[in-house]
């Protein structure tokens, strides 16, 4: 799950030298207040740091229906990619906004379904890429990207290094677009992935609504404490662009 933006020059430092500038940027982390983190204690994991597990309890004492719609949203991650390894012949996977790889996530999902499946993380959290690499060591089907979701040339570039850009490709944008304002324009960044993506290729979103009336256009703020700010619409049917 995407979190705050990392300055390039950071992730660089990270993706260069991820012995000790992992340490520091461990305990810089811990101070913080990491969505992805938040994410992976609500549904039950157990890769977070206090900080996050205390930011969650207050989005719980604010919104207690968060647990289950963070659990309900990792079970349609699973059914997503099950229904498109499975049933769609799909077996290559671009997962923005990872976070934390929790098990069963979705290289192990996928190669259930199909075997060979190639699977590329991108997550903007450095101690989430290194965690990461660590967890997927050896496993030769996945490749974890420090790349941020509103540089999608750089997570492109990343992805074709690792997938194969001739055959289709399932964009999986689960549980972060929330978190990019209309300033930083959403659609645009969706429309650079969809742009670049091969013929027959798949997009997965999700993002949390509203589902009381009236409607209105206006973003609503959730009155929560995580950094980035969380931004919610009143829901309405998904439109397609052509």
């Amino acid at each position: 799950m995407q979190t705050r933006r990392v300055p390039k020059d950071e992730g660089t430092r990270q993706a260069g030298d991820r012995g000790a500038q992992g340490s520091a940027a461990a305990v810089r982390h811990a101070a913080c207040v990491i969505t992805s983190r938040n994410y992976d204690y609500l549904p039950g994991g157990k890769d977070h740091w206090p900080a996050d597990k205390e930011a969650a309890e207050q989005i719980l004492a604010v919104a207690p229906k968060v647990r289950a719609i963070a659990r309900a949203n990792r079970d349609f991650l699973r059914r997503a990619v099950s229904y498109l390894a499975r049933d769609k012949g799909v077996t290559q996977f671009l997962d923005v906004g990872t976070g934390i790889p929790t098990s069963p996530n979705v290289h192990e999902t996928a190669a259930a379904c199909a075997p060979g499946t190639r699977v590329v993380y991108a997550d903007n959290d450095p101690v989430i890429h290194a965690h990461a690499n660590a967890l997927l060591a050896g496993t030769g089907m996945t490749r974890i990207i420090l790349a941020d979701l509103r540089d999608p040339g750089v997570i492109l570039a990343g992805a074709r290094d690792f997938l194969d850009f001739t055959k289709p490709v399932a964009l999986l944008l689960v549980a972060i677009l929330h978190l990019i304002p209309d300033a930083e324009d959403p659609a645009g960044i969706v429309a650079a992935f969809r742009d670049a993506l091969p013929a027959a290729s798949w997009c997965c979103p999700t993002a949390p609504a509203t589902s009381t009336p009236p409607r209105s256009p206006t973003p609503r703020r959730l009155p929560t404490t995580p950094r980035p700010p969380c931004w919610c619409c009143d829901r309405a049917p998904p439109s397609r662009r052509s």
